[in-house]
């Protein structure tokens, strides 16, 4: 796993920490993308990968929207899947 940031120096267990949370972003991706967005795994390439790219850069920006500038999502019961019929109308 690669560990990116701009700290010359930390401690083990602040580093661990990070890659931990950066994990758990990951996995909640991953899940998202296949409980409602029906991403299966890609066995081929090129093309597809670079839909499959585009697919998780957008679910990346709608995340983003959702937790920085729609304040009143975090904590409002609001289902992404209601979200997500916003979006599609």
């Amino acid at each position: 796993m690669w560990l990116v940031m701009t700290l010359e120096t930390a401690d083990y267990r602040v580093l661990w920490e990070m890659m931990n949370r950066r994990w758990d972003i990951e996995e909640n991706g991953f899940h998202q993308l296949k409980t409602y967005y029906h991403a299966k795994h890609c066995y081929c390439h090129d093309a597809v990968e670079t839909i499959s790219n585009l697919i998780i850069i957008g679910f990346n920006v709608r995340e983003l929207y959702l937790y920085r500038r729609s304040r009143s999502f975090v904590g409002s019961g609001i289902s992404r899947k209601s979200i997500n019929r916003i979006f599609l109308r």
